[in-house]
Formats: structure tokens, C-alpha cells, sequence
């Protein structure tokens, strides 16, 4: 077990039946992971259990009992039509004590990491896993957008004196969890590589009845690899991913366009009609 269960106020699974409901009393961000989303103004109506599992092993227990359940990451959502919410009765998966460091989750809000860096950053980790031969870096989905980053920066070897990188560091938000980007499709800033779900090349995912699938890829489970890249947790809770690294370079964020006030308001008000109408 963790740390990251006792700061988030977690019920941790000790056996098949004993899930208990904690109310958080703190007033810290993390507080109110799995009631509200990120920011307090969404919350979920049909009122599920919070809860953290720190293995797979409990997790699996968990998903064969319970007739609903949502990985809720850092709570990054804004939640209008309970989306991310399980229904009543059911479960919200807090996923941060599934990491082994609970430096690279969102035990602790994203904003009070030390301005260096965070200290587990060149440590060996079974929550990240380079393989500097493929260019690919294999994940696990509780670890944060900030942490995976960081982590890759300070990965400095002699085939890579810089460190490493995502080809697009996706950091719209860099609280949220690595798999709530995936499931989400959390946009980045590149029209060239994508949403966060464009990054997976392979996934472990564990289904309904608590079975994990191994090894999702194009290549072996198109269909599925496709759909639960943006599944929204509906098809089971993602376990880690495998996405593609680069040796860590300068990059440039720049604008093609600049809008007047006017025109923007009148962006935003397009945008509201096309989503009341979706």
C-alpha cells in the first residue's frame, strides 16, 4: 500500500467485501477527487463510493462485484452529463495508489511540485519504463501528464545525454493522469501528432469481469485498441500504456492566427451550438 491511499482518503479494498466509505474532511485539492471534478463544480449525482484499490489484484476483485465503476484519475472533467461517474451505487476508482511512487500521481495537487522537478525523476520505477532500443516508453495510467514528462527530461543516457520526450508533450493540463488523457482524447498543441489518444501504440486494459487483456495494439485488436483509446472508461479501466519517445529537443509553440475580441466571442457562441446539438 501506499501513501497515496491515506492522501487522498481512500477506502483501500482490504478483502472481497470490505468497502468502506471515508467522507474527506481536508480542504486540500486532493480532497475531492472522485466527489467533484478538479476544480468543485461538477459533481456527481448518483453520489458512488470512493475508493482505491493498490493492486491488480484488488482491483479485480472490485470490478467482478460491482455493477459500475469509473477510474477517475485526478478528476480532470468537467463532468456536465455524469459521464465520468459511475452509477448509483457503484464506484469511484481513485487510480493513484495503483503507482508504487506516489510523487509521480495525483495524491498531491499538480501545482505544489517543487519548481525543480520532482525528486523521484531519475529514479528506477516500475511506474515508467523506458525502452530506449524501441523509442517507446511504457506507462502506467495512474502517473500524471507532469510527472511522465519530467521523469523523461531527467532519463539522461549515453544514447541520450538530453533525456527524452514526447514527441508532443501534451500538456494542455499537466495534472491530469496519463489514462484520463488517453480516455478522454485530451487534445495537446500539434495538428501533427494529435490528441493524447493518437499517442498509444499499446495498451493493458482490465474488463468488467476483472480478466486484463494484454498487449492491445493495432496489430493484434484493431477494433478495441481503436475504441478504447477514447472510450471514456466504458470498456474496463486502463492498466498502462506504451507510447513513442524522442531524445528531448527545443520546441516552439507558435500561433497562426489572432483573434479580436469580436471574433472570438463569436467562436465561443459556434461552439456552444454545435455542442448543445451533438
Amino acid at each position: 500500500m501506499t501513501r497515496a491511499a491515506a492522501a487522498l482518503c481512500l477506502a483501500i479494498c482490504a478483502g472481497a467485501d470490505a468497502y468502506e466509505r471515508i467522507i474527506p474532511t481536508d480542504q486540500a485539492h486532493a480532497d475531492i477527487v472522485g466527489q467533484t471534478n478538479y476544480q468543485g463544480g461538477q459533481s456527481c449525482r448518483s453520489l458512488p463510493t470512493v475508493i482505491g484499490t493498490a493492486s491488480e489484484k484488488e482491483l479485480s476483485e472490485v470490478m467482478r462485484r460491482t455493477h459500475s465503476i469509473r477510474a477517475v484519475g485526478t478528476g480532470a472533467n468537467w463532468n456536465i452529463n455524469n459521464m465520468a461517474c459511475a452509477a448509483a451505487g457503484g464506484f469511484s476508482l481513485v487510480t493513484a495508489a495503483m503507482c508504487e511512487v506516489d510523487e509521480l500521481t495525483g495524491a498531491l495537487p499538480f501545482y505544489l511540485a517543487p519548481a525543480e522537478g520532482t525528486a523521484t525523476a531519475t529514479a528506477a520505477t516500475p511506474d515508467i519504463k523506458v525502452d530506449e532500443a524501441k523509442g517507446v516508453v511504457t506507462v502506467k495510467t495512474c502517473v500524471t501528464v507532469q510527472a511522465l514528462n519530467e521523469y523523461l527530461a531527467a532519463y539522461r543516457t549515453e544514447a541520450s545525454p538530453t533525456g527524452y520526450m514526447l514527441p508532443e508533450p501534451g500538456t494542455i493540463y499537466a495534472g491530469q493522469t496519463v489514462g484520463g488523457a488517453v480516455a478522454t482524447a485530451t487534445h495537446a498543441h500539434s495538428l501533427v501528432e494529435g490528441s493524447w489518444s493518437a499517442k498509444v501504440l499499446e495498451a493493458r486494459l482490465m474488463t468488467a469481469d476483472g480478466e486484463v487483456i494484454e498487449g492491445v495494439s493495432e496489430a493484434t485488436r484493431p477494433l478495441l485498441w481503436r475504441a478504447l483509446k477514447t472510450s471514456g472508461g466504458r470498456l474496463g479501466v486502463l492498466l498502462d500504456v506504451t507510447v513513442r519517445i524522442v531524445k528531448h529537443r527545443m520546441i516552439k509553440v507558435s500561433y497562426g492566427d489572432e483573434l479580436s475580441a469580436s471574433d472570438f466571442i463569436i467562436d465561443v457562441k459556434q461552439t456552444a451550438m454545435h455542442v448543445a446539438q451533438a
